[in-house]
């Protein structure tokens, strides 16, 4: 991995988790040389709000890569208001992870290739990025929630043309007890040429409630969330008998 190491600001390795502190410029690059010619895969990427501690953002993009133990961790660092150019094009399974990033911090992946919101439905307030620690609804955001006082843009969905497409909505109520969620299929007779998938409908902000609560109480509301999920958590957490 000698090029990570030559193009990065710094390399920390801890227990199996090796970071690599980047300037933006270089994660295009790096990350192209770490799915071509590593053929690593991207496992998660995702920001944190470090304002209150060292006065930026910050931008972790995860790697791993076959018949290596390590996690490989890109990490820059953006001040506020700036953005970084957007790796998609390049690592096409970054896009949710982009578009969520714009959505919750309001930091944006330049040169995307979808610009539309992906957890926050046409309802939810414009201009509102509730993962930054200094946020809180205002009153005007309040009025703009549900139907508001704004008129709302309706999402619209990727088109399919040609001659014997059709389009068949499903959802995002289900007859089931599965979450809801709408499905877009783009068929041409029996076969499914695209389908877009909008999931999000049940998003209700936990992830900012477990800021301010703590550890113990925030394992208590991750059991009511998903008890399964908490149960193995805990679980890995205890000794070897």
């Amino acid at each position: 991995m000698e090029t990570l190491n030559q193009k990065s600001l710094s390399v920390v390795k801890r227990g199996q988790k090796i970071l690599y502190e980047i300037k933006k410029e270089e994660l295009i690059p790096l990350a192209h040389y770490i799915v071509q010619q590593k053929n690593g895969f991207l496992r998660l990427m995702f920001a944190t709000d470090e304002r209150h501690i060292n006065g930026h953002f910050w931008i972790r993009v995860v790697f791993s890569i076959p018949a290596d133990k390590n996690l490989h961790i890109l990490l820059f660092k953006l001040n506020d208001g700036e953005s970084y150019t957007s790796i998609t094009p390049y690592v096409p399974a970054a896009h949710w992870y982009e578009r969520e990033i714009c959505d919750m911090f309001g930091i944006k992946a330049e040169g995307h290739p979808d610009s539309r919101r992906l957890v926050f439905h046409d309802s939810f307030p414009e201009n509102s990025s509730p993962l930054r620690k200094d946020w809180k609804i205002s009153e005007e955001e309040l009025r703009e929630w549900g139907e508001g006082v704004k008129i709302k843009k309706p999402y619209e969905f990727f088109k399919v043309e040609g001659e014997g497409v059709y389009e068949i909505p499903v959802g995002p109520v289900h007859a089931g007890i599965i979450e809801p969620g709408h499905f877009r299929f783009s068929a041409v007779g029996e076969t499914i040429f695209f389908l877009e998938a909008r999931l999000f409908f049940t998003h209700k902000g936990v992830e900012k409630h477990f800021e301010n609560i703590g550890f113990e109480k925030g394992v208590l509301l991750s059991e009511r969330i998903s008890g399964t999920s908490s149960f193995f958590t805990l679980n890995s957490l205890l000794p070897c008998s």
